[in-house]
């Protein structure tokens, strides 16, 4: 902070805690647009396919909250589940168009969820894509094992999940 031209401190009283603080003068600075490409991926997710209902399993709410803002920019309507067990009773409902999966997900395996929602009379050829960290060829194959349709490697490239996406909801059973 200093480097910076500004101060650095600290105010500490036992028992009732401490106030760390920094002060540093940032420059405005003006960033160039950015052009989006003409029919891009968000733009066809958009056109195609607003309003349709998505089920988001994670159980991360940072990663949540992202995931929610940037398919809600794109139009879609999503729900959360926290873990594999409301993911696959939400799942079961009947109404979502896509199941989004994280794979470690706390009281149930997002490989052993896709297992129980391919179960479900119903919902045997709603898409369901892994949204995971878990990005090595062995994990994409246990994804397809497990039934689910894709695998999107974290940190999301959201253009290419958007187009992912997508041409998953184009074959997908209309809800």
């Amino acid at each position: 902070a200093r480097r910076m031209g500004g101060d650095t401190g600290v105010r500490s009283s036992p028992g009732e805690g401490s106030n760390f603080w920094a002060v540093v003068e940032l420059q405005r600075v003006a960033l160039p647009a950015l052009e989006e490409p003409q029919d891009s991926a968000l733009q066809r997710l958009q056109q195609r396919h607003a309003g349709r209902r998505i089920l988001l399993v994670e159980d991360n709410p940072i990663n949540a909250l992202v995931a929610v803002e940037m398919l809600n920019a794109a139009g879609l309507e999503v729900e959360v589940a926290r873990d594999g067990v409301e993911g696959v009773a939400k799942a079961r409902t009947g109404l979502f168009a896509m199941v989004l999966m994280d794979l470690q997900l706390p009281g149930m395996s997002g490989l052993e969820a896709a297992r129980e929602i391919r179960k479900a009379v119903g919902l045997e050829r709603v898409p369901i894509v892994a949204m995971t960290a878990n990005a090595f060829e062995g994990d994409r194959v246990a994804c397809l094992a497990a039934g689910m349709d894709d695998h999107i490697a974290k940190p999301i490239r959201w253009e290419e999940a958007f187009g992912r996406i997508e041409h998953h909801l184009s074959r997908a059973p209309s809800r």
